[in-house]
């Protein structure tokens, strides 16, 4: 969180943040890490501003349980679209209103979970300069780890923010295993002249962290994906020249993706926290870099292997 921050002199921001992330780490503790409550997760992430709601905050949704992973990305969401408003936006005044709603889109197979945050009567919204951290958070990381699409507009009346994904994707009850990885940038297979790394890593920060890396660096990054059925999907649909797998991905290891990538030749390198030895055979071969990631490292290593 710290690197990604663009003004990392600013330390009060930085602790606010962890504030939030401990948070919403506080009712999945409770839990036993089972999920939240989502109007529980709201609430907690809008604790600084509880004598509004009811009032100038209105919350509406159906009780429902999101995982343990949701929980974390849209506390951290709901953490920087706050701050925002209490800094420059519908709670910064004493007029401004914040709507926020989520619900269930009942559908023949499955549901589609929607989530919007809406600012009126508010001060006058104007688009920053510059995408900063926040920015970051409300689209890149919720996209990345929720797979789903995220509207996100500085309106002249209020910020609006709006989320739709696949509901296995976000609550605890639904099994996740079959959803496969949903982006309209997969529609076809692009091509570039730049080396395209495929990213496999579901812890949502270091995955941004990886891909803003890998492209400052000039490779066209691929995913990232957060669990094995999407990688293999993107593998399919789009390519890769080589790849940056995550050992462990929650209840599951990138085996499958390794099988795969060495089936068609090609490289990869994987991180991991654990030891090698712990690692399954098929990675007994591969470049490993551990955790915390130096970017020096990692952006020598996969030259390395391409080449």
């Amino acid at each position: 969180m710290a690197r990604l921050t663009v003004n990392p002199q600013e330390a009060a921001s930085f602790s606010e943040r962890i504030r939030g992330l401990a948070t919403s780490q506080d009712l999945l503790v409770k839990s036993e890490w089972r999920g939240a409550n989502l109007e529980e997760l709201v609430r907690s992430q809008l604790s600084h501003f509880a004598e509004l709601i009811g009032s100038r905050i209105a919350l509406g949704g159906t009780r429902v349980v999101v995982s343990a992973s949701a929980a974390q990305t849209l506390g951290m969401v709901l953490h920087e679209l706050a701050t925002n408003a209490g800094k420059y936006g519908a709670l910064s005044g004493s007029a401004g209103d914040v709507r926020i709603e989520w619900t269930l889109e009942r559908k023949a197979h499955g549901a589609n979970f929607v989530m919007s945050w809406t600012e009126s009567n508010g001060p006058l919204v104007t688009e920053p300069d510059s995408k900063g951290f926040g920015s970051t958070v409300v689209f890149d990381l919720v996209r990345s780890n929720l797979q789903g699409d995220v509207d996100f507009e500085f309106a002249p009346t209020g910020v609006k923010w709006r989320l739709r994904c696949l509901a296995a994707q976000v609550l605890e009850e639904f099994d996740a295993s079959s959803v496969q990885v949903q982006n309209p940038q997969d529609a076809r297979i692009t091509r570039s002249r730049s080396p395209k790394v495929l990213v496999v890593e579901d812890e949502g920060l270091i995955a941004l962290e990886i891909a803003k890396i890998l492209s400052d660096a000039g490779f066209e990054v691929v995913g990232p994906a957060r669990s094995v059925s999407p990688a293999l999907a993107l593998i399919e649909r789009q390519g890769c020249d080589a790849a940056v797998l995550d050992v462990n991905l929650g209840d599951e290891t990138s085996e499958a993706v390794a099988k795969r990538l060495r089936a068609a030749r090609t490289p990869f390198i994987t991180l991991s926290s654990y030891s090698r030895s712990q690692h399954p055979p098929i990675f007994a071969e591969a470049p490993v870099l551990f955790k915390p990631l130096r970017s020096e490292l990692l952006l020598a290593e996969l030259k390395r292997c391409i080449h």
